[in-house]
């Protein structure tokens, strides 16, 4: 169970890390339009 809470944390913060990178990706669109 402790290998699957470790990949389940690994996910999550790639996760944050697209939900960041696509965040800012929007920002610079509606910044230049």
């Amino acid at each position: 169970m402790g290998d699957h809470d470790e990949v389940l944390d690994e996910y999550r913060s790639s996760i944050d890390n697209i939900d960041a990178a696509l965040v800012h990706l929007l920002a610079e669109r509606f910044k230049i339009t």
